[in-house]
């Protein structure tokens, strides 16, 4: 019988812990000596302890051969799994679970059952996965941008003019996150996007609604110089006017709704100055020709009463 020793000696410096896929075919090699012996054994020649070794021998291939399986399995298992993100769809859901993936990589980076080709290959994976981490902080990053959380109170019911400029930045960097990272973002995600978006859209809204009324409100005459005449195109801007929220009012200021106000008294009372005769009034040819006959008519008869008179002396 072979001595079971020179069989061995190629597996001797092999461990669990530095096994390799590279040593397969030599454990395999061993296991086919080992099983010749084997069936080669011979009680009657051989000891008890000779048995013991041919045992563990076999014992120890069988374990080495798990191990490099077991280190097979898991690199594949974590190139499936990797292969199963896409850098356009990962999401903050994905998080915990590319950690855990990054740190089972690590694992196997720091034993010694990796060939330097699979080494290689598990480093690249460690790489895209830090990179699938990289766009997830991106996209947090650009959801959460200075430009969008300045002005997350902001309401079209409390908005003010100064916070035009602060508004279109936040529009603009809420559509650049839905345009730039939109399948990105978690369902929940997006929607709370969208809704910002829109409240940023309605804000500005409000702002637009008051800049136009004080637009028109400024092309209207003061009080001062205004004419009857004035009164449709005040008609029309009231209309606006009344058409804004409490807010939009607001926004428009004391001056320009008391020139409202005040044009629309002067017109009021050029309308009651118009339809009222009055002592000063040079406007109304009418009114004037009826006194005219009712001063003609006291002229003639008075002097037909005069010469009545004079008749009756003599």
């Amino acid at each position: 019988m072979k001595p079971l020793s020179s069989v061995t000696d190629a597996v001797s410096g092999i461990a669990v812990g530095n096994v390799r896929s590279s040593d397969a075919e030599t454990i395999s090699a061993v296991e086919r000596q080992i099983l010749d012996i084997a069936e080669a054994f011979d009680d009657g020649e051989s000891t008890e302890e000779e048995w013991n070794k041919l045992t563990e021998a076999a014992a120890k291939c069988k374990d080495l051969n798990k191990r490099i399986t077991e280190v097979a399995d898991e690199i594949s298992r974590l190139i499936d799994t990797m292969n199963g993100y896409d850098i356009d769809k990962v999401t903050s859901a994905d998080k915990a679970d590319i950690e855990k993936l990054i740190a089972d990589t690590d694992t196997l980076l720091s034993g010694d059952n990796l060939t330097d080709a699979e080494r290689a290959t598990l480093e690249a994976l460690k790489g895209t996965a830090r990179a699938l981490l990289d766009c997830i902080a991106a996209v947090k990053d650009a959801a959460e941008a200075d430009e969008i959380t300045s002005v997350k109170d902001i309401t079209k019911d409390n908005v003010k003019l100064r916070d035009k400029e602060p508004l279109e930045k936040a529009e603009k960097a809420l559509e650049g996150a839905l345009r730039d990272f939109g399948g990105n973002y978690t369902e929940g995600e997006s929607k709370n996007l969208g809704e910002k978006l829109e409240a940023a859209k309605a804000a500005l809204a409000a702002i637009g609604n008051a800049e136009k009324a004080a637009e028109e409100i400024n092309k209207l005459p003061s009080a001062d110089d205004a004419k009857l005449s004035d009164k449709s195109a005040l008609d029309r801007v009231k209309v606006i006017v009344d058409g804004l929220t409490e807010n939009e009012k607001a926004m428009l200021g004391k001056d320009a709704l008391g020139k409202l106000d005040a044009l629309a008294e002067k017109i009021k009372a050029l309308a009651e100055e118009a339809n009222s005769p009055g002592t000063g009034d040079t406007g109304n040819p009418a009114l004037w020709i009826a006194l005219l006959f009712i001063s003609g008519g006291f002229v003639i008869g008075t002097t037909v009463v005069g010469k009545k008179k004079k008749r009756s002396v003599k």
